[in-house]
């Protein structure tokens, strides 16, 4: 059986300003994708380690449909071609 991860992340980084931070959306997510955006975080410190995982620092602001659009638009760049070819694999055997 294979790994499932699920859970809560921060996805879609937008609107940085050097030294000041960043809007950040945490998404629920499956296998790293992100599923539903639960809310937004202006993002003044963020680290990561092996040991100790993620350490997120700001402060909450109202949901931010620019950084949710961010989060969203990598994975569907990648599924879109693939789910193209399966379509028209299928149109061309009906």
């Amino acid at each position: 059986m294979g790994l499932v991860a699920f859970g809560t992340w921060w996805f879609g980084e937008t609107d940085a300003v050097e030294g000041f931070g960043a809007v950040h959306t945490r998404f629920f997510h499956f296998m790293a994708i992100p599923i539903v955006p639960l809310d937004s975080l202006w993002v003044t410190h963020a680290s990561w380690s092996f040991r100790g995982g993620a350490s997120i620092e700001g402060k909450p602001i109202p949901l931010q449909w620019k950084s949710v659009v961010l989060g969203y638009l990598p994975w569907w760049r990648r599924a879109g071609p693939a789910a193209e070819a399966r379509w028209r694999a299928f149109l061309a055997d009906s």
